[in-house]
């Protein structure tokens, strides 16, 4: 199993340093980080800087994510900040530019145009960007989030709208929860074209308000952030169905429990690893039946 962090790794840049920054993550147990823009790292200098620093501690640049809304305006700047981020993601040696296509998650306000609408200038957008990361030997992922471009029907549509070789899928195994589906059931049918995974856990909760902390789903439940672990995703199985489909990409840890940050990934990072080794062994018990 390999793992990054995602949540907390580009504010240990910004606030540590670079080497600093890599030496942390790796004593924390990780295997990689996964870069989000920040100002420590957003010129080719200091992405060659951080990909030195990484390569010194034996780790690599897992993926390079940005949430991006190609949703809204004429998209003219957005495409550009994301070539940029394509070109970051090159030098660190990133297989992957993960990006969303319309990242609010908050439910669609009263005029807000139709998935339908903004359906067709979405993808031109984003073939924009994944013909440039072709280029750069960049391949372009897409994730469950928010609420335009997210559960299992939309994903699919929109991945064979784009009509392109170098995309797939990052799997969010929290975000498919805002439209009310599971995340075992949007692994099931993107695990062949899955190359990324974003670890993350919630609560669930229906009915009254449970107060401040808590987001909001398509139907109208409650979610909140919990240590990977700790929450109501089915790791066990997900990571069962991922390593019979042949996964294996990394496993980047997106957690924002309301926990202190390092003993929440401590605790989360060895759940995920007992769940894996759990699901591996599963899977090794069904093969000699």
């Amino acid at each position: 199993m390999k793992t990054s962090l995602f949540t907390g790794f580009s504010g240990f840049l910004n606030n540590l340093g670079i080497e600093e920054a890599v030496r942390v993550t790796r004593e924390m147990g990780f295997d990689g980080g996964e870069m989000y823009p920040c100002e420590a790292v957003d010129t080719i200098e200091t992405a060659r800087e951080l990909k030195a620093a990484l390569d010194a501690q034996g780790m690599v640049c897992s993926c390079y994510s940005i949430g991006m809304n190609l949703v809204v305006g004429d998209g003219v700047e957005a495409i550009a900040r994301l070539k940029h981020c394509v070109d970051l993601a090159a030098e660190l040696g990133s297989p992957y530019l993960h990006h969303t296509l319309g990242s609010a998650l908050k439910p669609l306000g009263f005029g807000a145009p139709s998935f339908d609408e903004v359906f067709d200038e979405v993808v031109r957008r984003a073939r924009e960007v994944a013909d440039y990361a072709a280029d750069k030997g960049v391949r372009c992922l897409y994730e469950d989030q928010g609420y335009y471009f997210n559960g299992c029907e939309r994903m699919e549509r929109f991945l064979y709208a784009m009509k392109r070789d170098n995309i797939g899928i990052c799997a969010d195994l929290g975000n498919i929860f805002f439209v009310d589906e599971a995340p075992e059931d949007f692994v099931g049918r993107f695990a062949n074209v899955t190359y990324h995974v974003h670890v993350k856990d919630y609560l669930r909760k229906e009915g009254v308000w449970p107060g401040e902390g808590w987001h909001t789903t398509r139907s109208g439940a409650f979610l909140r952030d919990v240590t990977v672990g700790h929450g109501i995703v089915d790791f066990q199985r997900i990571f069962r169905m991922l390593i019979r489909a042949g996964y294996d990409g990394f496993y980047s840890m997106e957690s924002s429990s309301p926990e202190e940050f390092m003993q929440s990934n401590k605790r989360g990072l060895a759940n995920i690893k007992r769940f894996y080794d759990n699901a591996a062994r599963e899977i090794a018990e069904m093969q000699q039946r």
